[in-house]
């Protein structure tokens, strides 16, 4: 076996310069992915009793895990004016749309 090579280096510490972010995207409250479980449970149970509730958990849930809060908080504005949600559910999920948020 050879021996191994010594690297050369400059004398005194290397400065590393910080990086400029050119292109960065502004962050949006979305789904914590972390407590995907308890919400996906959570709304289930509120939407149980609910004519339709199947089909608004899916789209309350595909809207706030890919576009965002903003997103699935209009669709359930628009779902109350059409009378498909009374106002005590839509502020429970609106309640649970929030304690289960983070910005990404």
């Amino acid at each position: 076996m050879g021996r191994r090579r010594r690297r050369i280096t400059t004398p005194g510490k290397k400065k590393f310069k910080p990086k400029t972010k050119t292109n960065t995207t502004k962050r949006t409250l979305m789904l914590h992915t972390g407590k995907l479980d308890s919400f996906k449970f959570n709304l289930k149970n509120m939407l149980a009793d609910v004519d339709g509730g199947g089909a608004i958990y899916a789209n309350i849930l595909s809207k706030f895990t890919n576009i965002g809060f903003d997103a699935s908080k209009e669709y359930l504005d628009n779902g109350l004016e059409n009378k498909n949600l009374s106002t005590e559910k839509h502020g429970e999920i609106i309640d649970l749309l929030k304690k289960s948020s983070k910005y990404r």
